[in-house]
């Protein structure tokens, strides 16, 4: 297998493990976490699991220069910090499934980013599989009913605003893991996020969070699964020099994942236009990863 598919591949994991997010923010906010609180729990226990493996693997893996820091610091407090409380509201306002939807209107911006930054190029496949992933989240989302867009709309405007946020993700993460240790860039951008979120989280959910064992045992998970190992995943995928508009594409697996979790854990309701909608999402991706394979090029 080459390195190109091990890159898809790759990405592909981390989606998944990005899934199961809504089921953790769920669970805990249950618990009664506070937001902010959720935020902090993924950052900081994301970041201690790394500081082993980083240990563990080479202890060079902590240098990084002062611009690599002001990089990282800057995708702390907006890519990590800021995303992870914009979408943790949108998932207690509209639930799991919806605010997944509403995120999977990035790989629009990340292609449009992806072309002016990176010249990538704007092959058919690409449009035509953009445009199919709009018309199954809107289809996702709504249920084919405009009505629906007038209903939560305070969820609907954070959902579109997490997914911008995660159109600079993709961006910074691609220049960062150029010039860095992709394990490196996890870790500080985790530092700084938890840092950056310090701050807001209320002084009783830290006695929360620090003495009740099942609540221990859900946040070292959370740190764990959707963080460290998804994203560790997804930058390692990323390294493989593979096309970023495709990753956008490939990422909405995590869209699917965070329905069917909410299906069959939160009791979310799927219709049949909203069935419809997930389908049209799932051949979007195979629409634009077919022109991928074909061409086999390398965006840098």
């Amino acid at each position: 297998m080459t390195s190109f598919n091990n890159g898809y591949i790759s990405v592909a994991i981390a989606a998944v493990f990005w899934g199961t997010i809504g089921l953790f923010v769920k669970i805990l906010s249950g618990m009664g976490l506070s937001v902010e609180a959720i935020v902090f729990t993924r950052l900081f226990y994301g970041a201690l699991i790394l500081a082993v493996i980083m240990t563990l693997k080479s202890g060079n893996c902590f240098k990084v220069d002062l611009k690599g820091l002001l990089m990282m610091g800057f995708m702390g407090i907006f890519t990590q910090a800021a995303f992870n409380l914009i979408y943790f509201k949108t998932i207690e306002i509209i639930g799991v499934a919806s605010a997944a939807v509403l995120l999977y209107v990035a790989p629009v911006l990340i292609t449009i980013l992806s072309w002016l930054i990176f010249k990538e190029v704007l092959n058919p496949f690409k449009k035509i599989g953009l445009v199919v992933c709009l018309l199954g989240a809107f289809m996702a989302i709504t249920g084919g009913h405009l009505a629906a867009l007038h209903m939560n709309q305070k969820g609907i405007l954070l959902g579109l605003l997490s997914a911008v946020i995660y159109a600079m993700l993709s961006i910074t993460s691609k220049i960062a893991i150029e010039r860095y240790d992709p394990l490196t860039v996890i870790f500080y951008s985790f530092v700084f996020g938890t840092v950056a979120i310090t701050p807001f989280v209320p002084s009783h959910d830290f006695v929360t969070l620090f003495s009740k064992l099942d609540i221990m045992a859900l946040s070292v998970t959370m740190g764990l699964v959707p963080a460290a190992f998804a994203y560790f995943s997804y930058f390692r995928g990323l390294g493989q020099k593979i096309d970023l508009s495709i990753v956008g594409i490939i990422s909405t697996l995590e869209l699917l994942v965070s329905v069917l979790i909410g299906r069959l854990f939160l009791n979310e309701s799927i219709t049949m236009l909203k069935t419809v909608g997930l389908s049209l999402i799932v051949l979007s991706i195979f629409i634009s990863q077919y022109q991928g394979h074909k061409v086999k090029k390398s965006v840098i």
